[in-house]
């Protein structure tokens, strides 16, 4: 049983907040109430009632700004953490190569992959799609841009992806030497200006 919430009628499936049950011998009348079934914030939406929790795991939309760790090297990709239930894929024509060239993606690429991100290399990176599956979905990422890639000399902190909240900017440097990159993920990382 959880927290109590409301006895509103207008909140609650049906119309009546008391229910009859039907028993063999007697008849039995049972208050109808909303518990939560977690911890959270409650957020009241027109006659909708419902509860954010407090600690979630992340689930990636489209467009968001993400700082993840590499955990495996694949073929053609890289498989990253980015705090959610499945790790993201980083495919190997979803970067760009050294000096910028566009071109193919051939097989010296996939060989020397480990030059470019090897395990528990930190990355800024950009949802660029979700894909649905039996296993519950999976992330694409990319790094087509001079602000994503490979994070070098800084720290990484966590927090609970429902305290960040979604902006136009996740990308802030600040006058006093320190650069900041807000993943939508809850990975926050600070490191000094260039």
């Amino acid at each position: 049983h959880g927290t109590y919430i409301t006895e509103q009628q207008s909140t609650l499936k049906n119309n009546n907040n008391n229910q009859q049950i039907q028993h063999p011998n007697r008849q039995i009348e049972v208050e109808r109430q909303l518990n939560a079934s977690l911890a959270g914030v409650i957020d009241h939406i027109g006659s909708l009632v419902s509860i954010r929790p407090l600690r979630t795991r992340y689930q990636a939309k489209i467009g968001d700004v993400i700082v993840g760790r590499i955990k495996k090297v694949e073929q053609n990709r890289w498989k990253v953490d980015i705090g959610g239930h499945l790790y993201a894929n980083l495919n190997l024509t979803s970067i760009d190569l050294p000096g910028g060239e566009l071109r193919r993606r051939d097989e010296l690429d996939e060989l020397s992959m480990r030059k470019h991100l090897c395990e528990n290399d930190l990355i800024s990176a950009e949802v660029q799609k979700i894909v649905s599956n039996e296993s519950g979905g999976l992330a694409l990422l990319h790094t087509r841009s001079l602000r994503y890639g490979k994070l070098n000399q800084g720290i990484l902190l966590k927090c609970s992806p429902s305290l960040i909240q979604p902006r136009k900017n996740h990308f802030h440097t600040f006058p006093f030497g320190i650069s900041i990159i807000i993943g939508n993920n809850g990975f926050i990382w600070l490191s000094p200006t260039d």
